[in-house]
């Protein structure tokens, strides 16, 4: 490579000018990039690259900047396997607990409403005696005892026990105001063994009870059948011990017990039931099959 003679100053020009002196010093630097070094020990045909480095690591450093600071989709996934996001699950127990509590709250309101209305109603048109109303955490319970609607052994409801419990389920109508409500008849008995032809325990006793309650409410008072059950417990739901008179008495009894919704609906849906969502399950009832013997 042709190599550039510095410019001399002339020897008629004892002092130089300053833009002749910055022309040689322009041409200086030229020729120590063009023989390949300099002052910073770079190639001169590559100092292109340090300013051109150094703004990717600027731009580098821009865009890692950007991606933390962007807002990440709630349950993300990173990698080549991200599956599709969904929404976050962890709240979710706590939001339910929260709805729970509240509709525990109001469906106590309202029973506790009920059973008090219930007792002002049944004082002024019903004699109250062996007759309790109670809240409790399954319902409002009105408590008869077997006294006042059956005598011993027998589960047929004489004329005063059928005019006692006729005006019973008025006031129970009126209170529930028109509410479809599951109510649950229950039949209990003290340990007091029973063996008659009709009842061989204490179970078929206060069982057959229960079902005449359940079939007064829906011949005299129309009822929905579909909102009704009917159980019997025997001896074995004693709310008082069996030791004394006193306590057999508490514990032969009928219990009328107005369910609370949620556990209402824990009971088996009726087909085509209209108080059930949607109008309770459809099922084809499968054909009979007949066994025969060649």
């Amino acid at each position: 490579m042709p190599t550039r003679t510095p410019i001399k100053p002339s020897a008629t020009c004892p002092e130089e000018t300053s833009t002749q002196s910055s022309v040689r010093q322009l041409m200086q630097k030229l020729e120590s990039l063009e023989q390949g070094s300099d002052s910073h020990g770079h190639q001169g045909h590559n100092r292109w690259m340090v300013p051109y480095a150094d703004l990717l690591t600027l731009l580098l450093g821009l865009f890692l900047v950007l991606f933390s600071a962007a807002p990440k989709p709630t349950g993300a996934i990173a990698g080549p396997a991200a599956k599709p996001n969904k929404p976050s699950t962890q709240a979710q127990p706590a939001v339910a607990a929260q709805i729970a509590n509240q509709q525990s709250k109001t469906s106590n309101a309202r029973d506790l409403a009920l059973a008090k209305q219930l007792q002002q109603k049944m004082s002024a048109h019903v004699p109250m005696q062996g007759i309790e109303i109670r809240q409790q955490e399954r319902g409002v319970v009105i408590s008869l005892k077997d006294s006042i609607l059956f005598t011993p052994g027998n589960a047929e409801l004489s004329p005063a026990a059928r005019h006692t419990l006729d005006g019973l389920m008025q006031q129970l109508q009126k209170a529930l105001g028109g509410e479809s409500r599951a109510i649950r008849v229950e039949g209990h008995t003290d340990n007091s063994p029973i063996a008659t032809r009709k009842f061989p325990s204490n179970w078929e006793l206060s069982t057959a009870r229960a079902t005449t309650i359940v079939r007064a409410m829906i011949s005299s008072h129309r009822f929905p059948p579909q909102m009704l059950s009917a159980a019997g417990y025997g001896e074995f739901k004693p709310v008082k011990d069996n030791y004394s008179i006193e306590g057999k008495q508490k514990n032969r009894r009928v219990d009328i017990v107005v369910l609370k919704p949620d556990l209402a609906q824990q009971e088996p849906p009726a087909l085509n039931d209209p108080t059930a969502p949607n109008g309770g399950p459809v099922e084809q009832q499968a054909a009979p099959v007949y066994i025969t013997k060649d």
